[in-house]
């Protein structure tokens, strides 16, 4: 269960940074990609650190992961 859920984590992590890429990179105001390369990890990475562990401590979640390792 433990490592389901890192890769979900992961996968969480992932998605974010190429959704912030995609945001940065796609607007046609973007004149400088290396500093917003540079500030993705600042700018997206603190904000979902604190949902991610609320949501793995969470009870519900670990239940349905339960569920999940069950079936």
């Amino acid at each position: 269960m433990k490592r389901l859920m890192s890769v979900i984590l992961i996968q969480l992590l992932a998605v974010a940074w190429l959704l912030a890429l995609y945001v940065l990179f796609g607007m046609s105001a973007c004149t400088h990609p290396v500093e917003h390369l540079l500030a993705i990890p600042v700018a997206v990475l603190p904000p979902a650190l604190p949902v991610i562990c609320r949501l793995g401590s969470d009870v519900r979640v670990r239940r349905w992961l339960a569920d999940l390792d069950g079936e």
